[in-house]
């Protein structure tokens, strides 16, 4: 099983250490000495805040003392943005796996490190991506002179744009309603429609005396206001 051991260490792709409860490199693999920029053998002996940046090695060494302490298999580096320093100075960013490993009854730190700047710049791209994606969404809702209302999968209100508060904001005093009260009303026969499917115009009707709608001529004999014009499509 040693010799396998042995195979697998040497053969492994990613960056392999083993390191004491010093801190002290015992053994590397060629992924390591590749991937750090050593030689071969020139990190045996070496601690492993080596491989940290200067500017990042207190962080690293609390947690990695943390794990020496409770030493259980946990993963660096996603969490932490987590650097490694090659030995010419060049940082790269790395996930790190720790895992304890029991030799010859002595205890030491099983290191598999991995190189993720690709990764990182990908996600990078990926938030970037989003957050103009989000503002080209928010510049739509800003200028488009059509209300638009954007609902959850549940019918719930998640967005709505300027121009449906303007219109709310102009036909509430029109129709003898408060702005909450009109708005609310739209909003139900928004979801009235948007449920049957029906993509006909929207019309409220002015509230009389008693506080209700009416959809009837009005007491000065001519036919009552409509509540706005049609809604446009929604998105």
């Amino acid at each position: 099983s040693e010799t396998r051991f042995r195979g697998l260490f040497q053969s492994a792709p990613d960056a392999i250490l083993i390191v004491d409860r010093q801190r002290t490199i015992t053994l590397a693999n060629p992924a390591a000495e590749t991937l750090f920029g050593y030689g071969s053998g020139e990190l045996k002996g070496r601690i492993i805040e080596d491989l940290v940046p200067v500017s990042a090695r207190p962080r690293h060494a609390a947690h990695y003392e943390g794990y020496v302490q409770h030493p259980k298999a946990r993963t660096m580096g996603s969490g932490m943005d987590l650097k490694g320093c090659r030995k010419d100075g060049t940082e790269f960013s790395v996930d790190v796996i720790l895992a304890p490993l029991e030799l010859n009854g002595e205890l030491f730190t099983l290191c598999i490190a991995r190189d993720i700047t690709e990764r990182k710049r990908t996600e990078e791209a990926l938030h970037k991506s989003h957050a103009d994606y989000r503002r080209i969404i928010e510049d739509i809702f800003k200028s488009v002179p059509e209300a638009l209302l954007v609902f959850t999968r549940n019918l719930n209100l998640f967005k709505d744009n300027k121009a449906f508060e303007d219109l709310v904001r102009t036909y509430a005093p029109k129709l003898n309603y408060t702005e909450p009260e009109l708005r609310e009303l739209l909003l139900q026969e928004i979801l009235a429609k948007v449920r049957s499917g029906d993509a006909g115009e929207i019309r409220i009707p002015p509230k009389n005396r008693d506080g209700q709608g009416t959809r009837g001529p009005d007491h000065s004999g001519e036919g009552a206001e409509p509540a706005a014009p049609p809604i446009p499509g929604l998105s």
